[in-house]
């Protein structure tokens, strides 16, 4: 691998800096990696399995196996139990990536099945034989018609300046451990790793080049100097084996190894604030060359492919970003937008990238089939908004230098001399100076989902907390036009599931973040608000006065439901019913029913509510949402929900009537209920709404272990237009 310098002004009397010193165990991160990162031990390291698409034309999956052997071992042979629909094109071609990467040699190899018709999931084992060595595992792919199952994180590593103290107390792997278990119980077909799956913040202080670089003056010097060849293979060593040590991290290697997945970037897999920082601090030398190295290995690491490849053969796309969109069987399909590449101070995606985006969106990019779009934006597409924040750090990062040290302002600043959250806060979509392109991008999401009658719905990480958002038409358009959501294309919810790992905010930093605005509205006719997702306190279910981010480290699961297939729910599921069940038996009050496998019924009248009334109106009643726990030791997804509403007189919970009759087989009264137009009926067939279901770790830590707690919705299906008319 050739290493080239990156121009710049270098001082005749600049010393020579020494590489980073010996490699020491890392305090505040896991226990397998090191600081600096260092070679680990073995010859032969994956697969690390990718999913690509699924092809409706020929119902075939696509994937790829990321495998690594050293240079002077012979390579291993990867094999499967079943044969690959594709072995003799030029497509299927194993792909040698990098021939020469610090002794490795990296190979792509590509994987294709066919799907099988029907329901149900088709077992793939795989082999992988070395010299002396032989490993095996597994993973599934869905049928054709199967409801597909998925976890999305982000955030897997801990913060350069969390305290030991803290990350002690919590561990690295108690999140990870939590998402494998229930992934173990019922495999899921995708895991969707929603940014920063590595924190590289601690080159700053093990390089020592830029250790001084950080110490230079702001203007001149630290703008000008150049990133030397020297440097750049200090630095490349540094983000190859921090991508090795984590992927080989004993949680991430067990899902690498068993679940295909997706992944987009964020800034702490390149540096902290990666793009959000005034042009000639980001346009820099030293800058340029840590992001184009950071750049090279993530290709190589989270989408199996390098510079040569990845808009060719392996279809990546972007003006300089690397976007996919994948189709995830008929009815499902997964934008997955390249936050970093294009970022600066002046925009977040670069228009003309955006324009590719929308083109494929609305043409062939995805299927006629598809009712469901999951956009993985990095950072939340909606948010709260600080605009006196914003101008507080905007006005500061404008002053000369020597106003940002004075006491009382100097220890706000980050280790690049600017104030410490104007990258965090221009790293939001709802910044002031995105705002309108975000905005742009809102109408095009609305457009699209008119045009094809698509729910769209946002996964996004990045914030270190859990919290839910919704976009809908605003209450004049919902009454002139009689919508209902299933037939109102502005409504969009958005999952922000932050952090798999890293340390949350603090209780009060949450609870503060419920007093700046988050309900407005951004476009003509559309309301945007954060929504009370949260009944009760993971922490034995105790009320919350605060409802809608919970400063708990988190994941998500999200299946499809409603259509054809059988869902694969795991534990217990929510809705809400009259207190007669199906059978015509007395039920105790509660509508918490448990059940190991949902049965399609129940499925299909949580999707029946989703359709006709909005979430989260508490005027009008709602389901609740508390979905099933975890047993004791923190594992699996078997417990009862951890609070039981009896709907009495001091019950926190409104349960309308309405609710009652759209969700029950009788004939319920709906007298103090939304008065709502009926949904459009559709085929079962056709039919398939998103369940979103949040987990979140207990703060409070048990004899036996962290345990967790969920909170669940269904999204469902538009039905506008010609879908509609069916």
């Amino acid at each position: 691998m050739e290493y080239h310098a990156v121009e710049g002004t270098r001082r005749p009397n600049s010393p020579v800096d020494p590489g980073p010193g010996p490699s020491r165990p890392a305090e505040t991160q896991s226990p397998a990696t090191n600081r600096p990162p260092r070679d680990p031990k073995g010859n032969y390291f994956g697969p690390y399995l990718q999913f690509i698409t699924t092809n409706p034309a020929n119902k075939v999956w696509y994937g790829s196996a990321l495998v690594f052997h050293r240079k002077e071992c012979p390579a291993p042979k990867l094999s499967f139990d079943r044969d690959l629909f594709d072995t003799q094109s030029d497509e299927a071609k194993p792909d040698t990536l990098m021939e020469d990467v610090f002794g490795f040699v990296a190979v792509r190899h590509q994987l294709s099945f066919k799907m099988s018709d029907g329901t149900g999931d088709d077992k793939i084992t795989w082999t992988l034989e070395g010299q002396d060595e032989k490993e095996a595992g597994s993973f599934v792919i869905p049928h054709w018609d199967q409801a597909w199952r998925g976890g999305f994180f982000s955030c897997g590593g801990f913060d350069g300046y969390v305290p030991e103290g803290v990350v002690k107390e919590f561990g690295f792997d108690s999140v990870w451990r939590h998402m494998n278990s229930v992934h173990e119980q019922t495999p899921f077909h995708l895991m969707v790793y929603g940014g920063d799956q590595i924190y590289i913040d601690n080159i700053f202080e093990d390089i020592p080049f830029l250790k001084r670089w950080i110490e230079m003056p702001f203007e001149g010097v630290k703008w000008k100097h150049e990133f030397s060849e020297e440097t750049a293979k200090y630095c490349a060593s540094y983000y190859f084996f921090s991508y090795f040590e984590t992927w080989e991290r004993k949680e991430c290697k067990k899902a690498l190894r068993t679940c295909p997945a997706l992944m987009t970037w964020d800034d702490h897999d390149i540096f902290d604030g990666a793009g959000s920082y005034p042009d000639e601090l980001r346009t820099s030398p030293v800058m340029s060359g840590l992001f184009e190295t950071a750049y090279t290995f993530r290709l190589l690491f989270q989408h199996h492919t390098n510079r040569k490849l990845c808009n060719t053969k392996h279809k990546l796309w972007g003006v300089k970003a690397q976007n996919h969109i994948a189709q995830l069987g008929p009815r499902v399909a997964l934008f997955m937008p390249d936050g970093r590449t294009e970022r600066s101070e002046a925009y977040v995606h670069d228009p003309r990238s955006m324009d590719m985006a929308f083109e494929r969106l609305n043409g062939d990019g995805i299927a006629d089939t598809t009712q469901q779009l999951l956009v993985a934006f990095a950072v939340p597409f909606s948010f709260i908004r600080v605009p006196a924040a914003e101008a507080m750090f905007e006005f500061l990062k404008n002053r000369a230098p020597w106003v940002r040290r004075l006491p009382g302002i100097k220890g706000t600043n980050s280790i690049f001399g600017l104030p410490e959250f104007y990258d965090d806060l221009l790293d939001e979509w709802t910044h002031d100076k995105h705002i309108k392109e975000r905005n742009s991008v809102l109408v095009r999401f609305q457009k699209l989902a008119a045009a094809r009658s698509i729910r769209v719905t946002f996964l996004s990480g990045d914030v270190h907390c859990a919290g839910f958002a919704r976009f809908r038409s605003d209450k004049a358009m919902r009454k002139a036009k009689e919508l209902v959501p299933a037939t109102d294309p502005n409504l969009m919810y958005q999952a922000i599931a932050s952090a798999i790992v890293n340390a949350s905010p603090s209780p009060n930093a949450c609870i503060g973040y419920h007093y700046v605005k988050n309900d407005w509205k951004p476009v003509p006719h559309t309301e945007e608000s954060m929504v009370e997702m949260f009944e009760r306190r993971p922490e034995g279910g105790k009320h919350v006065r605060h409802r809608k981010f919970m400063p708990n480290r988190n994941w998500l699961y999200f299946e499809t439901v409603g259509s054809t297939s059988v869902s694969a729910t795991h534990g217990a599921t929510n809705y809400v019913v009259s207190d007669d069940d199906a059978n015509g038996e007395k039920k105790d009050g509660h509508h918490h029913h448990h059940h190991h496998l949902f049965k399609r019924q129940k499925d299909l009248s949580m999707l029946d509510f989703a359709r006709n009334h909005y979430s989260f109106d508490r005027g009008t009643g709602y389901p609740s949402t508390l979905g099933p726990t975890s047993l004791p030791d923190g594992t699996g997804c078997e417990g009862r929900p951890n609070h039981e509403h009896h709907h009495g007189l001091f019950c926190h919970h409104k349960r309308s009537k309405a609710v009652q009759k759209v969700m029950s087989a009788g004939d319920g009264d709906a007298d103090g209920g939304e008065k709502v137009g009926a949904a459009p009926e559709a085929p079962l067939r056709d039919s398939a709404g998103i369940r979103l279901r949040i987990w979140l770790e207990s703060r409070k830590k048990e004899s036996e272990g962290r345990q967790f707690s969920s909170y669940e919705m269904v999204v469902p299906e538009l039905m506008v237009g010609d879908r509609a008319r069916k």
